[in-house]
């Protein structure tokens, strides 16, 4: 980002709660974050003003089985109001004697104009099996929209479709700045298709800068 954005948001920049936004991490800055319940764990840097680079472990996800994940973000286009990145998403997931991994390139497009910031994301599958299915070639559509009610908190709303064979996603909830820390906390709630309805899932998470 051009500039030196508002107090605070140098911490998950680069991030909404379930998104990989435009903006890219400062050359030299990081974070670490962890979520709950979930129980994921990741580092963030930016090797340079342009390039950010991602890696972490969930130890719970929908199939109930440990994975690593890691992702690289360069930005094509960044300005103080439009942010382009290029990306590309890989996760392993070890569900008992099985291994399975999946890849996401994406494009990723962060709009800002003053206190809000929206972003609209398209990727595109390539995996073996995943969650008892394959992605490749189907679509990976995420959107948030990011409200700063002021320079150290801020609401946020996303959603996300991982394409045939999953349930759409929302999440809602706000994220606050103190210093070299984020602390978010929210609800998550997946969208089954010929289910019944189940609650939200609440969660709550934690980034450190350095």
């Amino acid at each position: 980002m051009v500039g030196s954005p508002p107090a605070g948001r140098d911490v998950a920049l680069d991030r909404g709660f379930l998104i990989a936004k435009g903006t890219t991490l400062p050359q030299g800055r990081g974070y670490v974050d962890a979520l709950a319940p979930t129980f994921t764990v990741g580092v963030a840097y930016g090797v340079t003003d342009r390039l950010t680079t991602q890696a972490g472990t969930t130890l719970w996800t929908i199939a109930d089985a440990p994975s690593l994940y890691g992702t690289a973000r360069y930005g094509v286009i960044k300005s103080k109001s439009v942010n382009v990145a290029l990306g590309a998403l890989g996760v392993v997931i070890f569900d008992e004697n099985e291994t399975s991994a999946g890849g996401w390139p994406y494009v990723t497009t962060t709009v800002e104009a003053g206190r809000v910031s929206v972003t609209g994301l398209v990727g595109v599958g390539s995996s073996t099996e995943v969650f008892e299915s394959s992605f490749t070639g189907q679509l990976l559509l995420q959107g948030g929209l990011e409200v700063f009610l002021s320079s150290a908190l801020e609401v946020v709303v996303e959603g996300l479709y991982l394409g045939e064979g999953t349930d759409p996603v929302a999440a809602i909830g706000m994220r606050g700045f103190a210093g070299p820390f984020a602390l978010e906390a929210g609800l998550v709630h997946a969208f089954e298709v010929d289910a019944p309805d189940s609650a939200a899932l609440p969660w709550a998470g934690v980034s450190l800068r350095f």
